[in-house]
């Protein structure tokens, strides 16, 4: 007599997860429809909290020739052996699907199991597999972190079409430095950034069970200090008369608004671009950094008051990052400021002036939203070699 096996899948209910119920997985014939020879489609039988999803094999067989209590193909013929060969692969797929969200804490669903199946996890190219991988880390990423992470992947992309994993080596690495460099014309810390994000994704393909050629025990990734592009007094002035005249376009006085706010706050562009009136409060400005997620309270300047709106919105433009910036490039060849102005160089004026001006560097650090007062000694060093290069300035005394 031959033994009863259940070859349904249960799969362990995900400790500390959001996932309720178990997860099962059959092979089913679906006997009713008969097709006009005589077959049957195979189809796997997957439930999932109470969901249930029927997802062909194409397969088809006549109804003697499936075993209902083995859920296999009845036969010995190569073909009966390739379709059970594809039936044992589908389970094996779903079951590493499984484990993987399993291992990793994350939380399955029906519609997640479904579609990692369909679409499985690209093994071969980086880019499809980096593409793959930032459409699951969407759903936990902060904003900011998701759309950096995209960023680095068109600029690989720009780089090479294709990226087979093979092909990742410290060769590799030293050519896509020099492409940035070179073509790109990227600074330092760009390049850090598409490094730091290529190492993160190799990093998730070695958890995949994915092999790559290179040790990332020796990918290191180093960040330079770089260069912090900041406004001096004079600058800030020829700025703030731009903004005044009566010859500046709508774009520009809307645009030099929120840098020179900046200016005198600190914000990054992604929190000027969120703040409401709602966020005044009795001459204060209050509120939750999107990149640190810490609530911040910074006094309003009569200075940073200047360039609000005294009713309605804070601000009166929608325009976007990218074109803030491009609009920065135009305002900076108008007033003759030969600096690359980009919305970022706010925040850095903000911080050596204020050191200039006699701030204490521990406010600065709190001002600024630093969690590491490291960071914030960066711009002490500015300054201070800043005011070195002005000494010099004396000798201009006693010439002619």
């Amino acid at each position: 007599m031959s033994k009863k096996i259940n070859f349904g899948i249960f799969f362990p209910r995900v400790p500390h997860s959001k996932m309720s119920g178990k997860v099962y997985i059959k092979v089913r014939l679906k006997s009713d429809y008969v097709r006009m020879d005589g077959t049957c489609a195979i189809y796997l039988q997957v439930r999932l909290s109470g969901e249930g999803k029927k997802i062909p094999l194409d397969i088809n067989v006549k109804p003697s020739e499936f075993n209902k209590v083995l859920q296999r193909i009845r036969g010995t013929s190569k073909q009966v052996k390739d379709w059970n060969i594809i039936i044992e692969k589908a389970l094996a797929d779903m079951h590493e699907i499984e484990l993987d969200y399993r291992m990793s804490n994350r939380v399955l669903t029906l519609k997640k199991l479904v579609n990692e199946y369909l679409k499985p996890v690209p093994k071969f190219d980086f880019l499809q597999f980096m593409d793959y991988e930032l459409e699951i880390q969407k759903d936990f990423l902060k904003r900011s972190s998701y759309n950096q992470q995209r960023s680095s992947y068109r600029k690989l992309l720009k780089f090479r079409k294709h990226i087979p994993f093979s092909e990742i080596d410290d060769n590799f690495v030293k050519k896509l430095k020099v492409w940035c460099k070179n073509s790109e014309g990227n600074q330092n810390t760009t390049i850090f950034t598409l490094l730091k994000n290529v190492k993160k994704y190799l990093n998730i393909a070695n958890k995949r069970g994915i092999k790559t050629t290179m040790d990332l025990g020796d990918f290191k990734v180093v960040q330079s200090r770089g260069v912090r592009t900041f406004l001096d007094k004079n600058e800030i002035q020829k700025l703030h008369k731009y903004w005044q005249s009566e010859f500046i376009g709508v774009t520009h006085k809307q645009v030099l608004s929120k840098f020179l706010f900046s200016c005198f706050t600190s914000l990054r562009i992604s929190d000027v671009q969120n703040i409401t009136r709602d966020n005044v409060i009795a001459g204060f400005l209050v509120y939750t950094a999107r990149k640190t997620e810490k609530i911040n309270k910074i006094r309003l300047s009569d200075s940073a008051k200047l360039f609000m709106q005294e009713e309605g919105p804070l601000f009166l433009d929608t325009y976007s990052d990218k074109h803030i910036n491009e609009q920065l490039k135009g305002i900076a060849k108008v007033v003759g400021i030969q600096k690359r102005l980009t919305f970022h160089v706010a925040r850095h004026t903000f911080a050596t002036q204020f050191i200039i001006s006699g701030g204490n560097v521990v406010n600065l650090q709190n001002l600024m939203d630093h969690s590491d007062i490291k960071q914030t000694m960066i711009y002490v060093h500015i300054v201070n070699q800043f005011m070195d290069e002005q000494v010099s300035l004396l000798d201009n005394i006693l010439e002619d």
